[in-house]
C-alpha cells in the first residue's frame, strides 16, 4: 500500500484530518496550504518546455481580465497569479472558454460529455493551463 505521506497535497481527498490546502484553519499557525505551495513550486520546470510536434501550443493576447475556478468551488474566485507572482491561466478555465464558443456537436467532440443517460465519451483535446512565454 503507498504511504499518503508520500502523494502531493494535490491529490489527497480535501476531508478534515487528511488534507486542508482548500482552507485556512482558523487559529492554527501552521496551515497545509504553506506545503502545497512549496509542492507546487518545487514541482515546476525553471525551464520553458520544447515540445515535441505531436504536441500544438497557440499563443493568445488576452485583453480583458482573468477569473478562473469560480466554478470549482461554489463562493471561492482563486487569483490567476500562481507562487513567485507569475500569471497562469488553468486549464479549465481554458476548457471553459473553448466550449463557450463550442457547438454542442464540437464541444462533445473536443472534450467530451454525456452521451445518454448512463454512458460518457471522452474528449479529444486536454487543456493543461498556461504560462505566459517572456
Amino acid at each position: 500500500m503507498v504511504d499518503s505521506n508520500t502523494i502531493p497535497l494535490m491529490f489527497l481527498a480535501q476531508v478534515e484530518g487528511r488534507c486542508q490546502i482548500q482552507r485556512l484553519i482558523p487559529g492554527e499557525t501552521y496551515q497545509q496550504a504553506y506545503d502545497w505551495t512549496d509542492e507546487w513550486i518545487e514541482g515546476a520546470s525553471r525551464e520553458i518546455p520544447q515540445f515535441g510536434p505531436e504536441v500544438r501550443t497557440k499563443e493568445y493576447k488576452i485583453t480583458w481580465r482573468i477569473v478562473a475556478n469560480s466554478g470549482q468551488d461554489e463562493g471561492v474566485i482563486r487569483p490567476v497569479i500562481g507562487a513567485k507572482g507569475w500569471p497562469f491561466y488553468p486549464g479549465a478555465s481554458m476548457k471553459g472558454a473553448f466550449l463557450r464558443a463550442c457547438t454542442e456537436e464540437e464541444a462533445l467532440r473536443y472534450c467530451g460529455g454525456q452521451v445518454s443517460k448512463k454512458e460518457t465519451q471522452p474528449g479529444i483535446l486536454r487543456f493543461h493551463g498556461g504560462f505566459p512565454q517572456e
